[in-house]
């Protein structure tokens, strides 16, 4: 290879009838070569995640879809909850679509030090990302449908007290920056809280309820 430093390439590698992949968590995160005939054309898929998160450390490719992990990744607070990145291959684009991003909150919830992106494998029908912190490092393997829509839920920071209407910094699965959350009391034949965000103009719009973890869609 022409790495130089602790790059990892060959963290993890893949291969179908058409890509080989290579994991380099430490640089671009997956390395594809194409084949052409008898040649090899070269070309990297460069991370979405911070450097530190380890994306590029599992690798799984099928005829269409590349799954690629992200162990380190963290979410909020969390430090390495991990995460997990499908990329589908569009015949008509000649190209990987833009990845898709999961995390625990396809089927649990997120903690630190899980590692959800571990391991990653798939079949037809299922996405299975393994955590082995998860569960008080008990471990977990998640099966998550092909074509879930990840869940959009906002991460409310530890320690924040749900019971009184507040206002909180907090972030969601879809986008890196910190968003503004604050939520209220509702009547007593409403369960739970009315939930807004702020939005680009600088006001907030109502997003939904929540008698627990704030969520929206």
């Amino acid at each position: 290879t022409a790495y130089g430093g602790k790059k990892s390439f060959g963290a993890a590698v893949a291969i179908n009838d058409r890509f080989a992949a290579v994991g380099v968590p430490g640089a671009e995160g997956v390395v594809l070569w194409e084949r052409f005939d008898d040649t090899w054309e070269r070309q990297a898929i460069e991370s979405p995640a911070d450097p530190s998160a380890g994306f590029g450390s599992t690798l799984a490719l099928n005829d269409s879809t590349l799954i690629v992990g992200a162990p380190g990744e963290a979410i909020a607070d969390f430090e390495s909850a991990g995460a997990a990145y499908v990329l589908q291959w569009d015949a008509i684009l000649d190209d990987f679509l833009p990845a898709v991003r999961y995390d625990a909150r396809a089927g649990g919830t997120v903690v630190a030090n899980a590692r959800f992106g571990a391991a990653v494998d798939m079949d037809q029908s299922f996405y299975v990302i393994g955590a082995p912190g998860d569960d008080r490092g008990n471990g977990a393997v998640y099966s998550i449908p092909v074509g879930f829509e990840p869940p959009k839920t906002v991460i409310i920071p530890e320690g924040v007290n749900l019971a009184t209407p507040g206002s909180v910094e907090a972030t969601d699965g879809t986008a890196p920056d910190r968003i503004q959350v604050r939520w209220e009391d509702t009547s007593e034949d409403e369960d739970g809280h009315v939930v807004y965000r702020s939005n680009t103009e600088g006001g907030f719009d109502r997003v939904g309820k929540t008698a627990g973890n704030v969520e929206f869609f």
